[in-house]
């Protein structure tokens, strides 16, 4: 269950925009949480985005070796993800 507090990293090849339609969904299926972007830094959740950058065979590997892009909806959402793929890679 989503809760204040929460970082929601989408890890995957997608369209541009889609972190923000993500972000858009949640504003309007949680109105109770405030959303990055549409509160500025005082959001209760973090939203980011980190393309995913696999190769079939070697995933186990390049999960752990392999640099990282990571993105924001804000600054402070950007930061809350680092903060948690430094836990591991």
């Amino acid at each position: 269950v989503l809760k204040a507090g929460d970082v929601i990293i989408l890890e995957s090849t997608s369209p541009v925009g889609t972190t923000e339609k993500v972000r858009d969904l949640l504003a309007q299926l949680r109105p109770d949480l405030k959303v990055p972007g549409k509160t500025g830094e005082s959001a209760d959740i973090a939203i980011a985005y980190c393309p995913e950058r696999v190769l079939p065979g070697r995933i186990l590997v390049e999960l752990i070796d392999n640099d990282r892009v990571i993105g924001g909806i804000t600054p402070r959402c950007a930061r809350k993800a680092l903060q948690f793929y430094r836990r591991f890679v």
